[in-house]
């Protein structure tokens, strides 16, 4: 289970990282959180408090620290409507 709400710091610059079990090496940005990150955390949305934009999900990040690292959400949403379009 997710931690719940949780508050933090979003990097403006990306990094990449080679996920497991992937080929490729994907866009990601890092997210400082004020609390440490909990088993559950990943695939949580990370949404700007004061514009409330979604701007990615949680895919990676070490538990026990406030470190996490999200994909983009344009780019989760471009992915879907590539797999989509392909039936």
């Amino acid at each position: 289970a997710s931690g719940g709400r949780v508050e933090g710091w979003l990097s403006q610059t990306p990094s990449y990282m080679r996920l497991p079990n992937s080929g490729i090496y994907q866009e990601v940005y890092t997210v400082c959180l004020e609390t440490i990150l909990q088993k559950g955390d990943s695939g949580s949305w990370v949404v700007g408090l004061e514009s409330g934009l979604l701007h990615g999900h949680i895919v990676a990040g070490s538990p026990g620290s406030g470190m996490a690292y999200i994909i983009p959400s344009d780019q989760v949403f471009d992915d879907i409507q590539r797999r989509l379009g392909q039936r």
